[in-house]
């Protein structure tokens, strides 16, 4: 046994356990008299001096002081702990403690010259708490996380079990509700079905319905969705976020059904109560959570959506709209510069793949030049107006910027007083050079090329050739014509003579395309692309620009503008029209836009089409063949139907119309604008059926 005795304290030990026990006595505590004065730290120096002096008689020597309680529990417990750990030496005392007197002596009592044990005890004891703090936290945490990964990984929910549609009720337990939250809690009774003997037996002989096993995976759930979670029993009506059921509602086809009194909201059924049950965010919102009953946005068996459904106003039909009233004004007229236009500059200009009729029709807004387009010119550079350029010029102005375009597609720029026209590439210097065609396949000897050359002047620009008013000339050689025209009468005139190589069933000699040769006439060409359906409406007057590029990019088209025929007659690309095109024809549509505007439009191949003044296009003759070989069997027959068929067409004795019949082929080549050559089919057809 061992006693750890106090300074100037006495034991409670018997006399039989003092015998046996090991006394450790604790060193002496510091008195309040060992407490040192700020005076004694002053007068320290003083007292040196002092203790030379002969000492004054000493007191009467006084009772001990009582022991002073300034330590701690901690530290007494620290000393008792270093001292049976040997680091400092026990002092041992027998049972009967020290006399007092010891305590009373008359010398002055020096404090304790070093307190370093007591001061490492206790710092090592305090290293040690902290240790176990520490340590202490750590479990706590690591505890608290295995809490929270597994309420995160496990789900403890309970599940429902299933109950088998064919199972007795000796095999399944009844469920029993959850109570109310608000209600207090009931003793919950299960009551037992008697012991039918013969069931029993029944029930022995029958294969036992494997029962629902406990799954808390989330996807377990998922597979095989329980029955029913009795989690809450508040009534629908109770819910503020429950609807009432719409009029007309299929009724639910779920089990629930008897019928909601009037004014009561209808019961929750059991799979709502399930998928509020598995929502996630049944924990978050607890009862406030909404219930909505599906089978109330369900339409009848018996009515369909398109029943259900308000009906839709129809469409309006074309024909019975009212006619918009076209606003026709002419626009102010232009004063153009077109030679200060042509140097207006440009910084930097730079545009990829944009089309070409895009191009320019940007330039002619920008610098308010009316630019045109011949036909001719892309015909002649086997291009048509969509073509994708790249335009990249610093430091430029608008006539490079339109040179820069057209002339590397093989097509010239000409500047006509106050518009720019652009026209197949032109030959440099003031007499057009000569050109030869070789005509060996179509005309075997003299008369039949002198023949040749009639054609070709009746039917290409018959008043620009001389004999006619013209400069142009046409002369025969050794099966050969000459030709020394302008760049539009050349190119017309390659185009007829490779047209009469198809038509006599020749190989064409030239490097365009045989689609330029084609012998159907234009109006079947273009009468797919002309039957497109627009939908289009400008109640507004827009500009004429605008509305032709809302008509390419619906329908495929390309629409070139003569503004030189426009011109004439007041309009300038200022010019703005209405128009207003449901469901019709393109054909119809450009009718509805240029007749109150007194103009029309001509076709040029099976996707492009010129807008002109009606008077110019009444005069522009366009070259058509016709096959009449089951109508006319040789020149004389051919002769009788081309005079029957002018007077049918009240043509008027003028050069730019002419009939000439091609006996090798035997068709009908035919001069005239294009409203005639319409009649001509026609009347052609007609007389077929005779």
């Amino acid at each position: 046994m061992v006693q750890i005795v106090a300074p100037s304290a006495t034991t409670d030990l018997t006399s039989s356990e003092a015998a046996t026990a090991k006394t450790v006595q604790l060193p002496p505590t510091k008195s309040s008299s060992e407490t040192v004065n700020p005076s004694e730290t002053k007068t320290r120096s003083a007292s040196k001096t002092a203790a030379k002096m002969p000492a004054p008689p000493a007191p009467k020597p006084a009772a001990a002081a009582a022991p002073s309680v300034a330590e701690s529990s901690e530290e007494l417990f620290a000393d008792a702990a270093a001292m049976l750990s040997g680091e400092v030496p026990p002092t041992e005392t027998p049972a009967t403690p020290e006399p007092a007197a010891a305590a009373a002596s008359t010398s002055p009592v020096e404090p304790i010259a070093s307190d370093a044990p007591a001061v490492a005890t206790s710092t090592k004891f305090a290293t040690y708490r902290l240790v176990a703090m520490i340590g202490g936290g750590v479990v706590v945490g690591g505890l608290l996380l295995a809490m929270v990964i597994r309420a995160i990984l496990v789900d403890d929910q309970p599940v429902a079990q299933v109950t088998p549609p064919d199972a007795t009720p000796a095999e399944v337990a009844e469920e029993t509700p959850a109570a109310e939250p608000a209600a207090p809690a009931e003793k919950i009774v299960e009551t037992t079905p008697p012991i039918n003997p013969a069931a029993e037996v029944a029930a022995a002989n029958e294969p036992e319905a494997p029962a629902a096993e406990m799954k808390p995976m989330p996807e377990e759930v998922a597979e095989k969705p329980p029955a029913e979670l009795p989690l809450d029993e508040t009534k629908p009506g109770e819910n503020p976020f429950l609807f009432d059921m719409p009029e007309g509602a299929k009724p639910s086809s779920k089990p629930a059904a008897e019928n909601v009194a009037a004014g009561e909201a209808p019961e929750t059924t059991d799979d709502q109560r399930m998928k509020f049950a598995n929502d996630p965010l049944t924990g978050v919102l607890g009862e406030a959570f909404p219930l909505f009953d599906e089978s109330m946005f369900e339409a009848p068996a018996s009515q369909s959506l398109a029943e259900s459904a308000e009906p839709e106003a129809p469409l309006p039909d074309p024909a019975t709209m009212p006619a918009l009233e076209a606003v026709v004004q002419k626009p102010a007229p232009r004063a153009v510069d077109v030679s200060a236009r042509l140097n207006d500059p440009y910084i930097n200009a730079r545009f990829r793949d944009i089309s070409l009729m895009d191009h320019l029709r940007n330039l002619t807004r920008w610098s308010t030049i009316p630019i045109s387009v011949d036909p001719l010119a892309l015909q002649s550079a086997d291009i048509a107006g969509d073509k994708k350029i790249n335009v990249n010029q610093k430091g430029t102005n608008t006539e490079r910027l339109l040179r820069g375009a057209v002339e590397p597609l093989r097509m010239s720029v000409d500047v006509r007083g106050d518009q720019v026209r652009i026209v197949p590439l032109q030959q440099a210097g003031m007499k057009p050079p000569t050109v030869r065609f070789q005509v060996d396949d179509l005309a075997s000897d003299d008369p039949a090329v002198a023949e040749l050359a009639y054609t070709v002047t009746h039917l290409v620009e018959p008043t620009s050739w001389q004999g006619a008013g013209g400069t142009n000339t046409c002369r025969t050689g050794k099966k050969e014509l000459q030709l020394a025209a302008d760049s539009e009468a050349v190119f017309q005139s390659l185009v007829l003579v490779e047209k009469l190589r198809v038509a006599r069933s020749l190989a064409p000699r030239s490097r365009y395309e045989e689609k330029l040769f084609k012998l159907e006439p234009r109006s079947e060409q273009a009468a797919a692309l002309l039957d497109k359906k627009v939908q289009l409406s400008f109640a507004e007057p827009a500009e004429l620009l605008e509305i032709v590029e809302q008509l390419e990019g619906s329908t495929g088209a390309i629409i070139l503008i003569d503004w030189e025929s426009l011109l004439r007659e007041g309009w300038n690309p200022d010019t703005k029209a209405t128009m207003l095109a449901i469901d019709v024809p393109l054909r119809d549509a450009l009718h509805t836009l240029l007749s109150p505007l007194d103009m029309d439009f001509r076709i040029i191949d099976d996707r492009t089409m010129q807008i002109a003044m009606k008077s110019d296009i009444a005069q522009h003759g366009d070259v058509e063949f016709y096959p009449i070989s089951d109508l006319a069997d040789g020149p004389t027959q051919a002769a009788a139907l081309i005079n029957r068929l002018k007077k049918d067409l009240a043509l008027p004795d003028d050069p730019q119309f002419a009939m000439i019949y091609d006996a090798p082929s035997k068709n009908l080549l035919v001069r005239l604008p294009q409203a005639k050559q319409v009649e001509l089919a026609q009347l052609l057809a007609k007389l077929r059926t005779l």
